[in-house]
């Protein structure tokens, strides 16, 4: 017992530190916000006029080889429409979803086995030790669990066991519609259409509450997924 709750001073203490660093970093940037303000804004131009002139295979590449490696998925959801019509991103997606599915399901089952599975260690996570009849509801439970990372929710279901057939079908169909709603959104913005706008706050929703359904029927709180 003693242990576990210097355990949670320490993890109380840890946040605060972080915090307070935060707003110290964050105070002094904005600080000397006329030096690097410039800079940053002309290397983000000059990184925007590059990629417009990149093909959408480029972009869909970067997308599927980043996202394996924790770059978060919803910033190529938002840039893509700014870059391409609407409907191309979309094609694009649904392939890239699938093969970035394809290529986190092999280095899971590959040489870097060991490596990802100490990272989710120290990352407080627990990788499910599974029986064949709970691949499905686990998968399921596991990709509506709110606050869990994409990439962490990739790498835990396959070195949880998970055969490809249901990883690949449950989390592609999981995710396509999420896909379809951040690209509307970011069609919006950069389009300025309120249709698109509208289309993906509704889609979110729908989704949302869908997502909330699901978890009720199948995670439940004894499920060893969630993180420590």
């Amino acid at each position: 017992m003693r242990i576990l709750e210097n355990r949670r001073n320490l993890l109380l203490l840890t946040i605060g530190a972080g915090v307070i660093a935060g707003v110290f970093v964050l105070a002094i940037g904005w600080s000397y916000r006329d030096m690097w303000w410039p800079r940053a804004l002309q290397a983000w131009l000059w990184l925007w006029a590059h990629l417009q002139t990149t093909h959408p295979i480029a972009f869909f590449s970067a997308f599927v080889l980043l996202t394996a490696v924790g770059c978060p998925i919803t910033i190529f959801y938002l840039a893509a429409p700014g870059l391409y019509p609407f409907w191309v991103c979309f094609a694009y997606a649904v392939v890239g979803l699938g093969l970035h599915f394809v290529l986190t399901f092999w280095i899971a089952n590959s040489i870097f086995r060991p490596v990802l599975e100490r990272l989710l260690r120290m990352g407080g996570f627990e990788i499910p030790q599974l029986k064949p009849n709970e691949y499905a509801k686990v998968t399921v439970a596991v990709r509506v669990t709110p606050g869990l990372p994409f990439i962490v929710q990739n790498y835990m279901l396959a070195l949880a066991g998970v055969p490809f057939k249901t990883f690949m079908t449950i989390s592609w169909i999981a995710n396509l519609g999420w896909a379809l709603a951040f690209l509307s959104l970011g069609e919006s913005i950069f389009e300025g259409e309120a249709g698109f706008a509208v289309f993906a706050v509704l889609l979110i929703i729908g989704l949302t509450i869908i997502t909330k359904l699901i978890r009720d029927r199948y995670a439940s709180r004894d499920e060893p997924i969630a993180a420590r």
